[in-house]
């Protein structure tokens, strides 16, 4: 298993601002690959930073290059939202897969870590 730093290498969040993101800003985090459990302080500081940098309340979790649907991947983003919140913010997913879905699904987290309607999930 990589360590933190080489896993996510290809996570390298860019701020983004978005339309429709509600009150104040919003960012985009792109993640990519599997997603380790020692991955998650790592991203979860990056989130930190990028929602307390730029005072987004919003931030949209673009998982389409996250190959499986794991625990551990359902495990990052239940700690991303928590991130979020007491940031005072909120993350919501961007072109989840249907096997990411149903497994937010079956562990109770699809209405607290939400999935872009497919309208707004166009690049």
């Amino acid at each position: 298993m990589a360590g933190p730093e080489e896993a996510n290498r290809g996570n390298r969040p860019a701020p983004t601002p978005e339309d429709g993101a509600g009150a104040g800003t919003s960012v985009v985090i792109v993640l990519r690959g599997p997603i380790a459990s020692a991955d998650v302080p790592a991203l979860c500081a990056r989130l930190d930073g990028m929602l307390r940098h730029t005072g987004a309340g919003l931030a949209t979790c673009d998982v389409r290059a996250v190959p499986d649907a794991t625990v551990a991947t359902v495990d990052a983003l239940a700690r991303l939202q928590l991130v979020a919140k007491r940031a005072g913010g909120r993350i919501r997913l961007r072109h989840a897969s249907p096997q990411l879905r149903a497994l937010l699904d079956l562990v109770g987290l699809a209405d607290a870590i939400p999935c872009c309607s497919s309208a707004s999930a166009s690049p």
